[in-house]
C-alpha cells in the first residue's frame, strides 16, 4: 500500500469497484484487512480452516468487527 490496483492479482481482491474508483477502493480493501490482522493476528501466526462454501469450494475469508447490536465478527454487513 499504496498502489494495489497496480497489482491486481496480487493485492486489490476485488471484482468492480462500488465507488467508481478502482485505485481507492483497493486500497481502502488492504488497508482494513491489515488493521484487522494487526488486532487479531499480529504475530501471523493463526493457523485456521474455511469458514465459507462458495460454489462448493471452500474459502478463509476473514471477518471484520461489526459494531450492530451486539457487535460481531462477520464477513458481511447484517
Amino acid at each position: 500500500m499504496p498502489r494495489d490496483y497496480d497489482f491486481p492479482s496480487a493485492c486489490a481482491a476485488l471484482n468492480g469497484s462500488p465507488n467508481d474508483d478502482f485505485a481507492a477502493d483497493a486500497d481502502v480493501n488492504t488497508l482494513a484487512h491489515e488493521t484487522e490482522e494487526t488486532t487479531t493476528d499480529e504475530d501471523l501466526t493463526n493457523g485456521s480452516t474455511a469458514n465459507m462454501n462458495l460454489g462448493g469450494k471452500d474459502y478463509l475469508i476473514q471477518r471484520n468487527w461489526v459494531n450492530v447490536g451486539n457487535g460481531g465478527c462477520l464477513v458481511q454487513y447484517p
